[in-house]
């Protein structure tokens, strides 16, 4: 009889002998400190301490802290070039803050996702995640019913960044976004969800090349109190832009560049500037951008492309799924 390739399912069934496994199987019937990947067992690791040693300019030692970790990550170091030490801080292995990567030999190519919390340890059990952070009495309890978007009590902006690019030859206009979202409320007395009609991404931020609309406060049109003025805060230059519901769409149509000093970057990606309060790759370079920038010269959004970014930070206990997203655009006959 050939040799035969063997598929065992994943998971342990221990209502099964060893000698009834192979029946409807092959099953996994024990094991010891093992946890499946990708329909495979593999040894679980333990627990390791990672002390690392912060130097300054001078390459002075200033301090040496140790962590428990599970997951390998580098240290944090400052970097010499030329023999001289460069201040600003190296972080050469990022694996700890992404969920999925793009171009990987080892995976397809997928969303490049960061999350905002760094636990100093996490475990997991089947359909359980939990994660600890120093100082903290109780272990906290990830993809909790009815509780989205907060870590250890604090609530942090959830973001999606994606590019319009039909085709990268020809130049376009774009006209309005719209975007298929759904928002859902948990009951916890009859364990079920609620839609909610009126809530969406509540910010927005467009960029091109050269273009850049600021960060946008984006107001639901339906449950607006001043809503008889609705044509008139259409021509008003400001920050707040109507998002209107039609059906179960949504639409943005009010956006212009509103960039005033071309000579500077669109975004700042200096370390020092970021914020403290959570990890984000890039702010607005705010000094080249003018709310107030005249009329006249509030262009609509020309390019290859428009790079959209969505914010959602205002609601705790609301799930937003996010389905399609269709961008209105022409050609531009300049």
């Amino acid at each position: 009889m050939p040799l035969e390739i063997m598929q065992i399912k994943p998971g342990i069934v221990k209502d099964i002998t060893q000698y009834s496994a192979g029946k409807n199987g092959p099953y996994w019937i024990d094991g010891n400190l093992i946890r499946f990947k990708n329909g495979y067992a593999e040894k679980i690791g333990g627990w390791q301490k990672q002390a690392y040693t912060r130097v300054d300019a001078t390459g002075s030692i200033t301090s040496t802290e140790t962590i428990i970790i599970d997951v390998l990550i580098e240290s944090v170091e400052y970097q010499y070039i030329g023999g001289a030490v460069v201040e600003e801080p190296v972080q050469s292995n990022n694996s700890w803050t992404m969920s999925y990567a793009l171009e990987q030999s080892d995976r397809p190519s997928g969303w490049v996702s960061w999350h905002s919390y760094l636990p100093n340890f996490y475990i997991n059990v089947p359909e359980k995640f939990y994660s600890w952070i120093y100082g903290n009495d109780n272990l906290w309890k990830h993809n909790r019913k009815g509780n989205y978007q907060t870590y250890y009590g604090v609530l942090y902006p959830h973001i999606i960044e994606y590019i319009s690019l039909s085709t990268p030859l020809i130049t376009r206009l774009w006209n309005h976004i719209v975007l298929l979202t759904e928002a859902k409320r948990y009951n916890i007395d009859l364990n079920e969800y609620v839609d909610e009609r009126y809530i969406t991404f509540n910010k927005a931020i467009l960029t091109n090349t050269r273009q850049c609309s600021g960060l946008l406060n984006l107001k639901v049109k339906d449950v607006e109190d001043d809503n008889e003025n609705y044509l008139l805060e259409q021509v008003i230059n400001d920050d707040d832009v109507t998002i209107d519901r039609n059906e179960r769409d949504w639409t943005i149509n009010d956006f212009r560049d509103i960039r005033v000093d071309y000579t500077q970057p669109i975004w700042n990606s200096n370390v020092d500037s970021l914020q403290d309060e959570y990890y984000i790759d890039k702010i607005l370079n705010e000094p080249s951008l003018d709310v107030n920038k005249d009329w006249t010269q509030l262009e609509s959004f020309r390019d290859k492309y428009l790079a959209i970014r969505l914010i959602f930070d205002n609601l705790a206990d609301v799930k937003l799924i996010t389905n399609y997203s269709v961008e209105n655009e022409q050609q531009s006959y300049r």
